[in-house]
C-alpha cells in the first residue's frame, strides 16, 4: 500500500520537448519509484487505430478524418519526461516508467497486438497499457 504523501499528480502539464516544441501531457502520476505518463481521450466518434500506425481514422458520419495516434503522441510525452529527467542528472534506473492511454468511450477499435494489455476497468472505459 501507499500513503497519500507517496503520490504526486500533475494535470495538464506543458513541457519543452527534445525538438524544442511544447508537449501537453494530460496527467503525470508519480508513485514511489513509478512514473505514469497518461494520455486521456474522450472521443465520441467511431475511431479505428493500429498500434503500428502513426495516424488513425475517425469517422464524422460518412466522412473520414486521419488523426494522430494517441499511442505515438504519448511516446513523445515519455521521451520528453526522460529528456527532462536526464537533463537534471536524475538517475533513470531508480524509476519504472509506464505509458498509459485511457479511452473513456466504448467506440474504439484497435488491432490486437501482444505488446498491449487490454483492461476493461468499468463500463465504457478502456485502458491500453504499454510498458516502457
Amino acid at each position: 500500500m501507499f500513503n497519500e504523501e507517496d503520490l504526486q499528480l500533475f494535470n495538464n502539464l506543458y513541457l519543452p520537448s527534445i525538438e524544442g516544441k511544447i508537449n501537453q501531457i494530460d496527467h503525470l502520476l508519480i508513485l514511489n519509484s513509478c512514473i505514469f505518463i497518461i494520455e486521456t481521450k474522450n472521443w465520441s466518434l467511431k475511431t479505428y487505430g493500429d498500434y503500428f500506425k502513426k495516424n488513425w481514422i475517425q469517422y464524422h458520419g460518412e466522412r473520414q478524418e486521419f488523426i494522430p495516434s494517441p499511442l505515438y503522441q504519448n511516446r513523445s510525452h515519455v521521451r520528453t519526461i526522460l529528456y527532462l529527467l536526464k537533463k537534471e542528472n536524475i538517475n533513470l534506473k531508480q524509476f519504472k516508467f509506464f505509458s498509459l492511454v485511457v479511452f473513456v468511450q466504448n467506440n474504439l477499435q484497435i488491432t490486437e497486438n501482444s505488446n498491449f494489455l487490454n483492461c476493461k476497468i468499468k463500463k465504457d472505459t478502456y485502458i491500453k497499457i504499454k510498458l516502457c
